[in-house]
């Protein structure tokens, strides 16, 4: 049996519709990876009057070595003179003990170099401890470890239905205290 070689032609044909789709596959797979990495920058400093600014930020806040708080940020901006950073979409996680935390996000938000104070505001939600929490303000003051909502909560969990007009929660000794046009239901669930 002889093999014959196809005509010239063919083979240029060939070669020339396995270039083209080699292309075509490096054109698909580069857009593709252009496509998922549109991530938009932060504002320069120069735009916003910051410092200095930051995307992907992370804080973690800690007391005599012991992990009080962290936030995560899509973006941060540092105010020097007002020893302030203001945080876009934010994630903060408040350390209970070892295995317990209260993970709240936030549309924005800032914090305080010094003092550790910080503040967050718009669509707010507040998971912990089998509860959450929905606000739209909150305040934590570092030196009481206390978390204030200072704007309508909703506070929902295993046989708890909550509204108030602000709540406080002391991260020390677990106490809420709701205050204003307080309403809910509160039921007693089973002990397993």
């Amino acid at each position: 049996m002889t093999y014959h070689r196809p005509p010239k032609k063919i083979r240029l044909v060939l070669i020339f519709i396995i270039i083209l789709l080699i292309g075509l596959l490096l054109t698909i797979f580069i857009k593709n990876r252009m496509s998922t990495r549109q991530i938009h920058p932060p504002l320069p400093p120069e735009n916003t009057g910051a410092d200095l600014t930051i995307k992907r930020f992370r804080h973690t806040a800690t007391t005599e070595g012991e992990r009080q708080w962290s936030v995560e940020a899509e973006s941060a901006s540092l105010y020097s003179k007002e020893n302030r950073v203001q945080l876009i979409d934010i994630s903060v996680t408040f350390y209970l003990s070892e295995d317990q935390c209260i993970l709240v996000t936030a549309d924005q938000g800032s914090f305080d170099l010094q003092s550790n104070e910080m503040t967050a505001a718009g669509d707010i939600v507040a998971k912990g401890l089998e509860y959450t929490l929905k606000t739209q303000s909150l305040h934590y003051d570092h030196r009481l470890h206390i978390i204030q909502l200072e704007s309508p909560v909703t506070l929902t969990g295993p046989g708890v239905m909550l509204k108030a007009d602000t709540l406080s929660y002391d991260l020390k000794t677990g106490k809420v205290i709701c205050a204003g046009n307080v309403e809910g239901s509160i039921r007693e669930i089973a002990q397993k």
